[in-house]
This record gives structure tokens, sequence and C-alpha cells, in this order.
């Protein structure tokens, strides 16, 4: 990018507390927070359409609510326009919201069906003195509605959302956010509630809007085919952390890191000439409230290694699933070694098992783990028996940071 972004990002954390009981309060309990967003650094340039990709629960809506000040950064900045706003309280971003709008995936949700299309559209010039007069808003409201496809717009003024089909709702949400003339829109997920069949052309409407308005658009998808079709550049976000991000066709030429690699060996091939098997992510994604330490991707990962970033509760979950691919009896002995894996001691880079006068056992147990999965063996540093209990230490994990290769970011120790 030559010319100044519109919007920079520099190490941002939103972070939430978690929901406490009264009972959690009463004995000064915390549950924790959830990390959202985890230290994001990212620029979007002027007149771009930046791809914002992952899966459900990877922070994309959360990074694109705390852009807009929608929610509260926990730490970081956001700038706009060259223009810290980090810290701006509601009052002195609202006149900065002409400028910032959004589009929200569900038009059902975002439109309130007691408010005619007129009402609802014209909104925002009346919130911000832009046009107040009625006969005015019609004008505005109707000439808008005319440029997202909706022509003629007379019919569509006084109907309610109930009135007209998905397509039309988030065609009229469109023309909500880009009726006060905006230069930056968030399209968060904005076809994800229509049917395949009006998809495509909502999004050659986007594009074209982009070019008549000069907009610049962070555009929020789990998709990658539809972030493929839309995207100059995307960021691949996983667990609130940018895994990749670059322009968009060397990353879906040559995929560098694993979870990119995963996502798009997920996209269905229409030749079956072409199919391969999938390279699907192991499990589900990991708890933001307790991420995993180094790269957070690693307990999924077919490619990882022992740098990853393992630790004591990893070595726990290896021994639940070697007790699942057991036989009763096996289990069995084996548990009265172990004990319950809720008993066993965890620390930062530390595990503890206490097995008594078994300890001896309990260690060959924990070496045949080890040996069967050596990505985690890599990252144990010691496994010791010991006055009637088992130490397994762990070296310390590393966050890999964000490098340069072939021609975009990674963040991975493969690099």
């Amino acid at each position: 990018m030559t010319d100044p972004p519109i919007v920079r990002v520099v190490d941002l954390e939103t972070h939430f507390m978690v929901r406490e009981s009264f009972a959690d309060r009463l004995f000064g309990r915390s549950r924790g927070v959830v990390h959202a967003v985890d230290g994001v650094s990212l620029e979007i340039g002027r007149g771009e359409v930046f791809g914002l990709v992952g899966e459900s629960g990877s922070g994309k809506t959360t990074l694109g609510r705390t852009i807009l000040k929608l929610a509260e950064p926990t730490s970081g900045r956001v700038e706009f326009e060259g223009t810290d706003i980090t810290r701006w309280d509601e009052d002195a971003m609202r006149p900065l919201r002409r400028k910032m709008q959004v589009v929200f995936q569900d038009p059902n949700a975002s439109l309130n069906p007691a408010m005619r299309i007129v009402d609802a559209v014209g909104h925002p010039l009346k919130i911000h003195g832009i046009e107040t007069s009625r006969r005015g808003l019609r004008i505005a409201v109707g000439d808008i509605l005319d440029r997202v496809g909706l022509s003629p717009p007379d019919p569509f003024l006084d109907k309610y959302p109930d009135d007209l089909s998905g397509g039309q709702k988030q065609r009229v949400a469109i023309a909500r956010a880009l009726i006060t003339n905006p230069s930056f829109v968030v399209l968060d997920e904005p076809v994800a509630m229509l049917d395949m069949s009006v998809r495509a052309r909502v999004l050659e409407l986007l594009l074209s809007l982009k070019r008549d308005f000069s907009l610049t658009y962070l555009f929020i998808t789990h998709d990658l085919a539809t972030a493929k079709f839309l995207c100059d550049r995307i960021a691949i976000m996983y667990l609130g952390k940018v895994a990749e991000i670059g322009p968009a066709a060397p990353i879906y030429a040559d995929p560098k890191h694993p979870y990119t690699q995963a996502l798009l060996g997920a996209i269905p091939q229409p030749d079956p000439s072409r199919r391969v098997p999938p390279t699907l992510p192991k499990g589900e994604i990991p708890d933001a409230v307790s991420p995993p330490a180094g790269c957070r991707f690693h307990p999924r990962c077919v490619a990882a290694i022992g740098t990853c970033g393992w630790e004591p509760r990893d070595l726990v979950d290896r021994i639940e699933d070697r007790w699942g691919r057991l036989g009763l009896d096996d289990f069995e002995r084996e548990r009265a070694v172990i004990g319950e894996l809720s008993a066993i001691r965890l620390q930062a880079d530390e595990l503890v098992i206490v097995a008594g006068g078994r300890a001896d056992d309990a260690k060959a147990i924990i070496e045949d783990v080890v040996r069967e999965a050596p990505a985690l063996g890599g990252a144990v540093e010691s496994i010791a028996a010991a006055s009637g209990s088992v130490i397994v230490r762990f070296r310390h994990p590393t966050e890999p940071p964000l490098r340069q290769v072939g021609g975009r970011d990674v963040a991975c120790v493969l690099y």
C-alpha cells in the first residue's frame, strides 16, 4: 500500500469477563476471561476489500465490532484515517459513525419489524441531521434503494421487513449502511443467511457499490470460496490470533499455515477427477477462556512438531485418547496405576501424577504415551519417578510470531 491505510490495528486485544454465578462472586472465584481477540495487528488500505476468514469462534466478528468501537478494546490501538480512536467514548464516536458502517449477518435481526423501510433506511439521516424533512427522506431513501437493486423503489418505501424476501431484506440493510455515504464498511457474513440462488447477485452488488461509492470493505466470512471471489487481501484468524495474512492470490495458490491448508482442503471440488481427501483439523476449537500455549492451532494440527507449544494438559488429552482405544481390561489396569485424570496436578511447565507404590509403572505408561505422539514427545524435557510420583517436565512454550514467507506473513514454527 502506497497511501496511508484507512484502518490500522496494533496489538489489539478484546477480552470479555466470563459471567459468574452468585456462589462464584460470594467466594471470590473468578472464571477468567474470554480471549476473543488476542494481539492482532493489521492494516486495511483505502479502496481494498480485506477479508477476515476463520471458523466460528475465531474472533472475526469481535475484531470487526472492536474496529467500529461497538466493542471496547482491552488493550492495543485502533486508528481510523490516521486518528487513534481507541479510547473515544460514544459522544466522540457519533460524528465518525457516518464514515464507518456495518452490514450484519442476519437482516431479520438487524431490521426492526415495526419500522417501515423508509423509516428504517432513513433513520441514520435523521440521527446525524443530514435530512429531516419527510419529503427529503423519501427522496433520499428511494435513491439509495434504487442503487442497491430495489427498483422501482416506490413500492418498497412503505413496506415492512416481513413483506420482503431474504435477499431484499439484506439489500435494505446494505442501503441503510450506505445512506450516510461512508468510506469504510464492515460486512459481517453478509450472504450467510441468503439462499445460494441470490448470494452471487448480492456479492456482485457489493462489488458494484464499492466502485460507485469508493468504499473500503472489511469482509468477514467463514467461507474461503466467497472470500476468493471478493477479497484483495485476507487474514486467516484462529482463536483470536492471525495465522496467515497477505494477498489473496498467493494464499489460495500456495497456503503456508497448516490451518489455512485445512480450510482450503475442506472446499468442495466440483471436478470428480480432482477430488482429494480433505485434511481436516482434529477435534474442535479449544476454549477461548484458556487457549493453548504457543501456536494455538497445535493441538489440532497434523503437521505439529515438538516446538509448537505443547503443555501438560496436552499430555492429559493424549492419555485420554489412548484409553479410548484400549480394551476394557487394559484400560482398567492403566487407570488403576494413573488414577483419575482429574486428580493429575497441572502446572505451567510440569505435570505430577501421584501413583503411590506404582510410580515406575506409571512412568512406563507415560513413556508409552509420549512415544505414540512424537510431536508431543519433542516438548517433554524429562520424565522422572520419585517418592511415589511421576513428574513430567515440559520445555517452556513460545508463541510463533508472524514471519514473511512467500509474499505473506505466517505465524508457524515450520517457517
